[in-house]
């Protein structure tokens, strides 16, 4: 990989995580909404905090998809978030993992244990972090949704994409 590449993967990893945090602030009020039930939830402040939002009873996790809800069988997320998930379940927790597509809006995916007994687990690459590391399939059918409010993105991601998409073809 060239050096130029490289430097247009940092760029679109950047601008990929100031989009997702764009998105946590779009759609903290429909969150807080849908879920009030579990009690006051707060966003999580630090850039180590393995998920988005939480409280006493329950943590969130939200991945911004730009594609459409049944673009693809199943969509992913990395296993490192369910390790940490399955720690909090045990503490009695629920988790949640919200994810958000272009046609679709905001949906949901309850994990539990019984759940992932059942699921396709796999190691897969990410071109954008250049690693490969495990991955929990969820099939898009099993999502509910919660908001048809759609992502946002913006023409800084967009630009960064359409020359990592050229990018990756040409490798």
């Amino acid at each position: 990989m060239k050096v130029k590449e490289i430097q247009e993967l940092n760029c679109l990893k950047k601008a990929r995580m100031r989009i997702g945090l764009v998105n946590e602030l779009h759609y903290d009020e429909d969150i807080k909404e849908c879920f009030e039930d579990f009690g006051d939830i707060s966003h999580t402040k630090d850039d180590t905090d393995y998920f988005d939002w939480e409280n006493e009873n329950a943590i969130w996790e939200l991945k911004t998809r730009f594609v459409k809800q049944k673009q693809y069988r199943d969509t992913i997320i990395g296993y490192d978030k369910i390790e940490y998930a399955l720690t909090q379940i045990d503490k009695g927790k629920q988790v949640f993992l919200l994810f958000a597509f272009m046609d679709t809006g905001l949906t949901y995916w309850e994990l539990t244990k019984e759940k992932l007994e059942k699921m396709k687990i796999d190691v897969n690459g990410c071109y954008i972090r250049m690693n490969r590391k495990k991955h929990l399939h969820i099939p898009t059918d099993e999502l509910i949704e919660l908001s048809e409010k759609i992502p946002i993105t913006s023409d800084e991601y967009d630009k960064h994409k359409t020359l990592y998409d050229y990018n990756r073809k040409t490798i």
